[in-house]
């Protein structure tokens, strides 16, 4: 064609075949006949890549055709391939045979010494017709691997499905001559026929068939004969392993071909880390390690495959390495004295260096526990649980905790009843060993409270014996945590709150009992909601979220109430404290909304309680010092009130300093004024609109921070729902009383600065040159910022503002010329 001679022509093609109607067999007869006719004349090998060429556009564009129907295009490949295939002669392969017998005789058979001097005659060349033939007949291999192409191509899409009987005869004719695709001269047939070997006999249907043994013996042929680098390695490896795994048909590995399989296998292990068909080794151990296959050297690969759960680099390899590693445990026949030598590699390695090959090896430890049967794990209960809790205590790597106390879990959710309680004996034991905390003591507690919710070890029974050490960890009083031989002394705290939230989740009973009224009374009182570490500060208010949560449900507050937590002043303490917790500098998303969710509890019980906290009066603010707000506002205010005038007194002093506080304080006021009645929502609503107006009113740009433009559009919302709630007549009646406030605020402000003008000019021209220098400053680091790529933060050189004073001559006199 004459479109051929351009350098697009080849799309051309591929238009084509994704327009033509593939229902047809004469549109498809059409596309390919002149194609087929031109490969099978040419012998020039330009042309011929242009050919090649062609049939990739062709394939490409029949993959993208929609009108495919398989029922009518898989037959029409399928006698395309079978008619161009090349079939040999029997008499040529008895040829062959005879000739390899015959080049060993002349290898083995001693030969004359010939003169290297002498060259010898060149050969006469015979049979030029054949030669011709054979070339004819070499491009045939392009067709059949046009058509393999397309029929793999279906099969991987999943066009064709494994239950369906008549995609089972329509593939049935592929298959009964893929031994004769693998007979070909042509690498890319072979590799494309066993590349469909590897997916069609993953079907019921064809794992059964008899030519599954002479595909096999093939495949190994090919593995022998090509390098590993080869992509016939690759293909045939890849072939073996879904024969081998086809559960229907009786193909075994003799001892000849397994040994070299095997060693085959070492090879490549030797060089996993950089060897392309990793996944290609993986699932052929799989297919000798599922066919049962018995023979030493599966021992010695296993043995090497265990070091690559430690000392592989790549994640895919250390965990496929696992999930074979767990099967051969488990299925393979293995000795007492072998399985221990496995069984000690891995717990010899629980401290490994590296932390994510760590993270492997508790991997497949949990997956022994899940899998192994529970009279083999309960003669090692001890020898798996000592190591454990060391290591829960050892690693410094949070992650490898964390499985860590999953695989502890799942030991005690598969030891029996009577070994889980012998294991509770030596946790007791360890809790009573001295009266210095040590690491031991801390891993015994937390090994409790990861076990708690194992429901059939029935845990309650243990509560008693191990909640007075949970208070002798929690109550300082009578331990002297200084004197301690941990490396974090606050772990004994932190702990110590995590287990008893888990013992609330676990016994929601349990907020009623007595016995922990003490406790609260403490965790109150050592004021661990302000403490020092921020881990402690997130594990109590979590756990009041946990009690409050379980209260609504179980034991609801009333009238009659009487308990620690209705005692006069109790819940006003919490609140203060909660309130407290929004001033941190450490104060995260997931700590403010725990705060913002107990502060909701709270306020709600004041205003339906009132009675169970006094008036405030005579408050000692919990504040920073140097910030108060002024006692006249809060003093003699109902405890509800109070909590109000706290939080809008915060988020006005925290604007654009501490947005994540505002945050938090915002979310309380929008669900309180869903919450709270209409009359009750009017009483609150002028201290409420304080912080909301100055945010509403804040001029947004580009440059404006996100979390400010966040709290500017959660405090227009607000003040759009309140207008709704209460009315527009009272919202605007409340809204201008704090605009006029704020107005007269700035307004005195200026006049106070204006006056200070008078009275100090010389303090007052000083705040006026800082403020113009300030920015100056700002506008020039702006600039870098935007134009200069910094390499290094850029410092703001300290300027002495007194000389800048002296050259305008305030210090000597008003307007004394310099």
């Amino acid at each position: 064609m004459k479109e051929t001679k351009k350098n697009r022509a080849f799309e051309t093609f591929k238009l084509i075949a994704q327009m033509i109607d593939m229902g047809q067999i004469p549109s498809l007869e059409s596309l390919l006949q002149p194609l087929v006719e031109k490969t099978t004349q040419i012998t020039d090998s330009k042309t011929v890549d242009n050919i090649i060429k062609v049939f990739a556009h062709v394939q490409n564009g029949l993959k993208q055709n929609r009108s495919c129907d398989v029922a009518t295009t898989l037959p029409f490949f399928t006698k395309l391939i079978t008619d161009h295939l090349i079939a040999k002669p029997e008499q040529e392969k008895q040829q062959e045979v005879e000739k390899k017998l015959q080049a060993e005789r002349e290898f083995n058979r001693p030969h004359k010494k010939n003169d290297s001097l002498i060259i010898p005659p060149q050969p006469r060349q015979t049979k030029a017709v054949q030669v011709s033939n054979i070339k004819k007949a070499s491009n045939n291999h392009i067709i059949v691997a046009f058509g393999l192409d397309l029929v793999n191509g279906f099969l991987r899409n999943n066009v064709l499905k494994k239950k369906n009987e008549e995609h089972y005869a329509l593939l049935k004719p592929i298959a009964d001559i893929l031994s004769l695709c693998l007979e070909q001269q042509s690498d890319n047939v072979i590799v494309v026929s066993l590349k469909i070997i590897s997916v069609l006999y993953e079907w019921p249907e064809f794992s059964n068939l008899s030519s599954a043994e002479e595909l096999l013996r093939k495949s190994f042929d090919f593995l022998q004969a090509t390098n590993h680098s080869s992509p016939i390695t690759a293909a045939s490896f890849k072939a073996i392993a879904t024969i081998l795994r086809s559960k229907k048909n009786e193909c075994r590995l003799s001892p000849q071909n397994l040994v070299f399989l095997l060693n085959h296998i070492l090879s490549n292990l030797e060089d996993l880390e950089n060897h392309q068909g990793q996944s290609v080794v993986f699932t052929v151990l799989k297919a000798i390690l599922e066919s049962g296959t018995l023979h030493p050297m599966v021992y010695d690969v296993m043995d090497r495959l265990g070091k690559f759960i430690l000392q592989s680099f790549k994640p895919v390899v250390r965990e496929n390495s696992r999930m074979l590693f767990v099967y051969f445990l488990i299925n393979y026949p293995l000795g007492e004295k072998r399985l221990q030598q496995h069984l000690d590699f891995i717990m010899t390695n629980l401290n490994y260096y590296n932390s994510e090959s760590r993270e492997t090896l508790l991997s497949l430890l949990n997956d022994i526990f899940m899998k192994f049967p529970s009279e083999v794990l309960d003669t090692r209960a001890e020898y798996f649980f000592l190591p454990l809790v060391l290591s829960l205590v050892n690693d410094e790597d949070p992650k490898c905790r964390a499985l860590v106390g999953n695989v502890i879990k799942t030991l005690f959710t598969s030891l029996s009843i009577l070994k889980c309680t012998s294991l509770f004996d030596i946790l007791i034991s360890f809790l009573q060993k001295s009266s210095s905390i040590d690491a031991v003591q801390l891993g015994a507690l937390q090994v409790f409270g990861m076990v708690l919710d194992v429901e059939r070890l029935k845990m309650e029974k243990y509560l008693p014996t191990f909640l007075p050490y949970v208070k002798r960890f929690l109550l300082s009083d009578e331990i002297d945590i200084s004197n301690t031989q941990l490396k974090e002394p606050w772990l004994i705290i932190y702990t110590s709150v995590i287990v008893l939230e888990k013992i609330m989740k676990a016994f929601p009973k349990m907020i009623i009992n007595k016995e922990l009224e003490e406790l609260w009374e403490m965790i109150l009182k050592k004021r661990y909601l302000l403490h020092e570490h921020t881990w402690i500060r997130l594990a109590t208010a979590r756990l009041f979220g946990t009690y409050f949560s379980i209260r609504i449900n179980t034991v609801p507050l009333t009238d009659k109430s009487n308990d620690w937590f209705t005692q006069p002043g109790t819940i006003f303490k919490i609140a203060k404290q909660s309130c407290s917790q929004i001033e941190s500098e450490f104060l995260n998303k997931e700590l403010g909304t725990q705060i913002t969710k107990n502060l909701i509890y709270l306020e709600g019980c004041l205003i339906k309680f009132p009675q169970f906290s006094p008036k405030i009066e005579n408050f000692e603010n919990e504040i920073t010092k140097p910030q108060k707000e002024p006692k006249k506002q809060t003093e003699g205010l109902p405890p509800s009130q109070w909590i109000l005038r706290r939080l809008t007194y915060m988020a006005k002093r925290m604007i654009s300093t501490k947005e994540a506080g505002v945050h938090c304080i915002f979310q309380w006021i929008g669900v309180m004024t869903n919450n709270l009645p209409e009359d009750i929502l009017k009483q609150y609503l002028l201290p409420m609109l304080f912080p909301l107006y100055v945010y509403s009113e804040m001029v947004i740009t580009e440059e404006t921070p996100s979390d400010i433009v966040e709290n500017n559009k959660i405090a227009k919302e607000i003040m759009n729902y309140m207008k709704e709630k209460v009315g527009t007549p009272e919202f605007v009646q409340h809204y201008e009383q704090v605009m006029s406030k704020i107005i007269k605020k700035r307004v005195s402000r200026k006049q106070k600065v204006a006056l200070e003008a008078v009275i100090n000019p010389e303090a007052a021209a000083r705040n006026k040159i800082k403020k113009n220098l300030a920015k100056k400053e700002s506008k020039k680091r702006k600039f870098m910022q935007n134009h200069v790529p910094m390499k290094e933060p850029i410092k703001v050189r300290k300027l002495d503002v007194s000389d800048k004073v002296k050259r305008i001559g305030l210090l000597d006199g008003m307007g004394k010329e310099f």
